[in-house]
């Protein structure tokens, strides 16, 4: 299976990949914006609460990604969840009780 694989990776040089990454991340804007917003549906659609936890948290993670190094650097994302969560429970947003 292995030397399939090495085989099949001569054709998808790094520029090929990377473009498809970068068109399936541009596809999914809309849809990361609308959770952004608080989901569709949501009776607090377009909130500011919902904004402003979601760009904070974008925020931390682009932060870290760019001033840390290393392993901190690696876990951007789960720093970013983690700020966005805490602020979230200051905000009243999280709940808890099916937790468990």
């Amino acid at each position: 299976m292995l030397r399939f694989f090495s085989y099949l990776v001569k054709f998808f040089p790094p520029v090929v990949t990377g473009s498809v990454v970068t068109i399936i991340g541009i596809n999914l804007m809309p849809v990361a914006m609308n959770y952004l917003a608080g989901g569709e549906g949501a009776k607090n659609y377009g909130d500011a609460k919902n904004i402003i936890l979601g760009v904070t948290t974008l925020i931390v993670i682009l932060v870290v990604q760019r001033l840390t190094t290393g392993f901190m650097k690696s876990i951007a994302i789960l720093i970013g969840l983690i700020v966005g969560t805490v602020l979230a429970s200051f905000f009243g947003v999280v709940d808890v009780k099916q937790v468990g």
